[in-house]
Formats: C-alpha cells, sequence, structure tokens
C-alpha cells in the first residue's frame, strides 16, 4: 500500500529541502490544509485528493487485513492446532494469548512511537514483522511445529500491534475533527 503523507501528523525528525529525487525519499502519506467544508459549513472535508485516496487506501486495508485475519486466526488456525496438539483446547487458547500478549505489549509503545516519529517508518519497520511471521508460519505449518508456530503468532501480535495503531494514527489524521464517526 502507498500512503501519502499527512503534513499535520506530528511526524518528527528532519525535513530537508526538496531534491531530484524528493519524490522517492519523501514520505507517501500527505494531504494539505486546503480543506473545503460541507453544505451545512460545519467541520471542512478532505478536498484533496491524496487525503481522499488515503482514506480509500486505510478502509480497504482494513477490510482485506480483518477478512484474511478472521479467515486464517479465527477458523483455520483453532481448528489446525486442535488437531495437531491431539484435540487439546488449551493449546489453541495458549496460542491466541500469546498473540493478543504480544500485541498489547506493542500497541502502548507503538503509539508513543506514532507521535514522536515517521508514521510511515513504522509502518515500514511492520512489514518486516509480516515478513519474519509469514516466514515463520510457513515453516511451522511444514514442520507442524507447535513452538515455531507460537513465536510466528508472537510476531503476528507484534505486527498487529504495530500496525493497527499507526494505521489508526494516520487515519485520524486524514480525517478531519468532527468527521472521524
Amino acid at each position: 500500500l502507498i500512503f501519502i503523507n499527512n503534513g499535520n501528523n506530528n511526524m518528527a525528525g528532519p525535513v530537508g529541502p526538496p531534491s531530484s529525487s524528493a519524490a522517492l525519499t519523501e514520505p507517501l502519506l500527505v494531504g494539505g490544509s486546503d480543506e473545503g467544508s460541507d453544505d451545512n459549513g460545519s467541520a471542512p472535508i478532505p478536498s484533496h485528493p491524496q487525503q481522499l485516496r488515503n482514506i480509500k487506501f486505510i478502509l480497504a486495508y482494513t477490510v482485506l487485513m480483518f477478512a484474511g485475519r478472521s479467515m486464517w486466526s479465527q477458523t483455520v488456525l483453532s481448528a489446525y492446532v486442535y488437531l495437531l496438539r491431539d484435540n487439546n483446547a488449551e493449546a489453541v487458547g495458549l496460542l491466541t494469548a500469546i498473540m493478543g500478549i504480544s500485541q498489547l505489549l506493542l500497541s502502548f509503545p507503538t503509539g508513543y512511537l506514532a507521535d514522536k516519529f515517521r508514521r510511515d517508518t513504522l509502518l515500514k519497520s511492520a512489514s518486516v514483522f509480516g515478513f519474519v511471521a509469514i516466514s515463520t508460519t510457513v515453516v511451522a505449518v511444514r514442520r507442524r511445529s507447535y513452538s515455531l508456530l507460537a513465536l510466528a503468532l508472537a510476531l503476528w501480535g507484534a505486527l498487529w500491534g504495530i500496525v493497527y495503531t499507526t494505521i489508526s494514527a494516520l487515519f485520524a489524521d486524514s480525517v478531519p475533527d468532527g468527521k472521524r464517526s
């Protein structure tokens, strides 16, 4: 996904003068302050095409990720672990807890980091967690290894903790106050 840098997303860090490669080095989540208002004069709505594009990307990403997560984590994974551990329901609960706890533990520091540093950088770091989580999951399933699956789900939890927190902040930056509900 490509996000455009919204100017009011509190991204810290030096922003140098534009260069010939600025399009490649600038964050991809942008917007502007040129916001219009709706017909009744209430809070402004995003009129910058990139802001509207960001909102569409974030919503599409959320739908696809939740659909994929619900198919894998909440149906297939539970049955797989149950059968892998000889009909042991506690094994399913333990893996679910591992994923949830790692998500929780990373959500809080990521919220702080999302306010302090560039959000696109956090999303790039999350992609590393995603790649490693996918790879670990594939290896764990191929080897039928419960302990590797536990590690994979801890990585998935880390991914969700970083991505959901950062995407929520980006979404809030792309939608003006009063139009977020």
